[in-house]
Formats: structure tokens, sequence, C-alpha cells
């Protein structure tokens, strides 16, 4: 009953008929680069929050907003500029996917490593050190976005784009539940140390990148002229 339950809510109906040969093996490490994204997170989360001097007796909440939506206005314009349509064409071409998601996520791991030099440099330096970083994290998101559409549109041999996207998603959040319980344990270990956070930010980043290596050699796309790049239910 509990695998039943799990294989409809995690696996597109009628798998493994409906998806292409590669959307198993693809998934299972995607779905581990997404546990390593998710703790890497958490610890940039830790350090931003740090570096906004949460917890310190000389922090201000309004200095604190202020960078806070600096740095999302610094995201939204970066998303705006980085979505402009000659750009996703680009980035969703189906021969160009896996280059194009190799780019994204190692953006993401050095948008990453800027947050964390930014919570441990001179505190005149949080401020852009952190808007570079949501930049660069911007961009890498619109490119995630465009890529795993294409990706979604290549697993999809029955015109079930919107069931292999919803299943995504069921995906990505349980894995962030594992995630979850993870960090319980991570976050107690890592304690108040810089140093701790660098090392395992620099070992998840590692497992990430290996991961979604694996990931894109798993892949094995046509050139997108088949029924998998115009049908969609």
């Amino acid at each position: 009953m509990a695998t039943a339950f799990l294989r409809g809510y995690l696996l597109p109906c009628d798998y493994p008929q409906s998806v292409s040969e590669d959307y198993l093996e693809y998934q299972v490490w995607d779905t581990l680069q997404g546990l390593m994204q998710y703790l890497k997170g958490v610890i940039c989360t830790l350090s931003y929050l740090r570096g906004l001097g949460v917890g310190a007796a000389d922090s201000s909440l309004h200095g604190a907003m202020v960078i806070w939506v600096i740095r999302d206005g610094t995201a939204c314009f970066s998303g705006l500029a980085a979505g402009n349509p000659s750009l996703t064409r680009r980035f969703a071409e189906r021969r160009q996917v896996k280059a194009w998601r190799l780019v994204a996520e190692t953006t993401k791991g050095a948008a990453g490593l800027v947050v964390l030099a930014a919570s441990t440099g001179p505190a005149h330096r949080f401020l852009p050190l952190v808007c570079v970083a949501a930049c660069a994290g911007s961009v890498a998101g619109v490119i995630d976005s465009c890529t795993r559409s294409s990706l979604m549109t290549h697993f999809a041999r029955e015109g079930n784009f919107s069931d292999c996207s919803a299943k995504e998603g069921n995906q990505d959040r349980a894995v962030k539940l594992v995630g979850i319980a993870c960090a319980c344990q991570f976050l107690g270990s890592l304690g108040s140390s810089p140093r701790a956070a660098w090392l395992a930010y620099a070992l998840l980043t590692g497992l990430h990148l290996g991961f979604n290596v694996l990931a894109l050699r798993a892949l094995r796309l046509d050139d997108g002229a088949g029924p998998a790049a115009t049908k969609r239910d």
C-alpha cells in the first residue's frame, strides 16, 4: 500500500511507459543533488542572518530590512534581465540544455560562496556582496527554470507535460522534508564556526556538482523535433 501510494505520488501516471527511458536514472541523481542544494541553502541562510546581525545586541531591525529590500530588488532586476525572451529561448534549446544546467548549478554554488564571504568579511562589504550573490542566484534560477521546462518536455512521452511537472514538484518537496530532518542535526554540528560553514559548504558543493554531472550523463536527449516537443496536456 505504501509503495503504491509513493509511486502514484512521486512518479508520472502510467510510469514507465509514459516517460522517456532516461527518466528514472536522471531523477535519482537530480533528487540527490536537490538534497545537497537544500543543505547548502541552510548554510547560506545561516551565514546571511549572521551577516545581518541576528542575535547581536547592537543589530538594527531597520538596517536589516533595508539590506533585505535592496537585495530582493537586485534579484528582481537581474531576473528580469535574464528573462529576456532572446535569452530564455537559448536557455531552453534542447541541444544546449546540459551545458546550461551545469552553468546554472555552478553559478548557484558561486553565489553561495559569495554569501559566506559576505558574512565573514568587513561589515561595509556585506551589502554589495549579498547583492552580487542575489544577482547570480536570480540569473541561475531563470536558467534552471528554462532548462527544467525543456527537460520535462523531453521526459513527457504521452503529452503528459503537466503531470511530469507536478510529480517533479512533489519530488522536490519530499526531498526538502528529508533535508529539514537532516538540517536539524546539521546545524548543531556547524555551531557558530565560520570555518565549519566553509568546509561543509565546500563538501556539499562537490557532491552537488558531482550528482549534477551524473544526472546530465544519464540524459539521452533528442533534437526536440519529435512528439515530445509538441505534445502537451
